[in-house]
C-alpha cells in the first residue's frame, strides 16, 4: 500500500495515537559494569503498536548515535518497560521552528521482544492510546 506520501506502507500491525505523557527514553551503556545507563536524550511518542512506534524530536541526528535499546515510559511512573530493542525505520523532517531547528519523527521497529515487555506494550497501548 502506497501512502498519500508516496511511502511504502510496511506496518503490519495498526498504529495508535497515544495521550499525551508517554515518552520514549534512549540511553547508552554505562561506562563501568556496575553504573547506570546513561540517557541521552527523551522524546515524545506520537503513535505506537506492539510492532514499533514512532515519535518526534528537534533537530538532533538521533540515526547517527549508536543506539541499540530505549526504554518507553508513561510520565508520573505508571509504565516503564526497559531495554527494548529496537532498528530505526524512517527519519523525515515534518516542521521546521522560528529558530530554523528542524522538528523530526523517527519509526522504529520493536525486535526481539520479551514475554513480558511484549505484555508491558499491551499494557501501555490498551490504557494509554486509542
Amino acid at each position: 500500500m502506497i501512502s498519500r506520501k508516496g511511502f511504502v506502507e510496511r506496518r503490519k500491525q495498526n498504529r495508535f495515537k497515544v495521550k499525551e505523557g508517554a515518552f520514549v527514553e534512549f540511553y547508552k551503556p554505562p561506562l563501568f559494569k556496575w553504573g547506570k545507563p546513561r540517557i541521552v536524550k527523551t522524546a515524545s511518542i506520537i503513535d505506537i503498536s506492539i510492532d514499533g512506534l514512532a515519535f518526534q524530536y528537534i533537530d538532533l541526528k538521533m540515526l547517527s548515535f549508536d543506539f541499540y535499546e530505549l526504554s518507553v515510559f508513561k510520565s508520573a511512573g505508571e509504565i516503564k518497560i526497559n531495554k527494548i530493542p529496537f532498528k530505526a525505520v524512517s527519519d523525515f523532517s515534518i516542521s521546521r521552528l522560528s529558530n530554523s531547528k528542524l522538528i523530526r519523527r523517527c519509526g522504529i521497529k520493536f525486535e526481539k521482544l520479551t514475554p513480558y515487555q511484549q505484555s508491558q506494550l499491551r499494557r501501555l497501548i490498551q490504557h494509554y492510546a486509542g
